[in-house]
């Protein structure tokens, strides 16, 4: 069973928090669709502090810290890392693709904030599942679920602001096999942990994650 308060307060300060995140990421897709030159390329820059910032909000409002979260941030960060690494540089497990310039600096041809977007979406998938009732393997199930569904709304996205670039211009159903496969095992790692689950702001700031993707895929 996971551990989790029975109440999950949303507070002034939650929401100040939430709503500084979600204005954050509206402004953000609205630069990326329609700034020109030197704004959108300062908007480009901001993304991986974006990133970081967020995720350091939502781990202030992690209801227990444990040794077992520790090692899970840190696994969440290293698998989703030398996944990525084996994908640029072998075509295995995602497809052949190579990284820009724009989520910063690279080790061996990878972003080193890939695993920290790891780590951010398999924790939001994994908070959002765990409110299910519903046995350990159909929790990580949904999460994997969810995490496909995000990676979908986000490729064309990635490939149009050169985050990412795939071969000949084209996203393999490889990839959301291989995105499948790595959260699974992530995933695994978050429901069978021993910390309390609860935390306010994840569902929602997976939502205007979500959005940030969604919404662009539009225009």
């Amino acid at each position: 069973m996971s551990k989790r308060k029975k109440s999950e307060g949303f507070g002034p300060e939650q929401k100040i928090a939430l709503g500084l995140i979600t204005l954050m990421h509206l402004a953000g897709a609205g630069l990326l669709l329609f700034s020109k030159s030197g704004v959108y390329a300062i908007t480009l820059d901001l993304v991986p502090i974006q990133l970081v910032f967020t995720t350091l909000i939502l781990l202030k409002y992690q209801k227990s810290w444990s040794l077992s979260f520790g090692l899970f941030i840190i696994s969440a960060f290293f698998i989703g890392f030398i996944a990525e690494a084996v994908g640029v540089n072998t075509g295995w497990p995602f497809g052949e693709y190579s990284y820009g310039e724009v989520l910063g600096i690279k080790y061996f041809e990878t972003p080193l904030i890939i695993g920290l977007n790891w780590f951010l979406l398999a924790y939001l998938a994994g908070n959002i599942s765990s409110y299910l009732k519903a046995g350990r393997f159909i929790k990580i199930l949904v999460g994997v679920f969810l995490m496909v569904i995000f990676d979908y709304f986000m490729e064309p996205i990635a490939m149009k602001h050169a985050f990412w670039t795939w071969k000949d211009g084209y996203i393999p159903v490889q990839n959301y096999l291989g995105w499948a496969g790595v959260s699974f095992l992530i995933l695994l790692i978050y429901h069978f942990g021993d910390w309390e689950k609860g935390n306010p702001l994840a569902r929602w700031i997976f939502l205007v994650m979500f959005l940030f993707f969604m919404i662009q895929n539009f225009f």
